[in-house]
């Protein structure tokens, strides 16, 4: 396995033959690092590793999402983007458990990591 830095919360999505791992580090309050490993059949499929994403600033109004009940909650959104990628990575404000990532046009990342676009991740106990 891959090693990440010690102090990231892990997030997991499980759909099918494929899991996905999302690292998460707060640098401050309006950056974290991330880190995305996705394995289909247990087979390194994607990995993005140790990408800063910024929050466009603490007091805007958090993103509101939904977890697999359909209940919502207030996500903290954090950008990342390149001129080839854009993601956001979406943080649970209320409990930090939960996490989604909205994936844009991103040449860098296979075709079925792009599944993955607002699919809950759900932090590693």
């Amino acid at each position: 396995m891959i090693e990440f830095s010690k102090e990231s919360d892990v997030y997991i999505n499980t759909d099918g033959t494929l899991t996905s791992y999302l690292y998460l580090a707060e640098i401050n309050d309006s950056i974290i690092e991330f880190s995305l490993l996705v394995l289909e059949n247990d087979v390194l499929v994607d990995l993005i590793k140790s990408k800063q994403a910024i929050s466009p600033g603490l007091y805007q109004d958090p993103e509101i999402d939904e977890d697999e009940e359909g209940v919502a909650y207030p996500a903290q959104q954090y950008f990342y983007e390149t001129a080839d990628c854009w993601i956001s990575v979406r943080i649970d404000i209320d409990t930090n458990n939960k996490a989604k990532l909205n994936i844009g046009e991103c040449q860098e990342l296979q075709k079925i990591t792009h599944e993955l676009d607002m699919k809950l991740f759900k932090k590693k106990e």
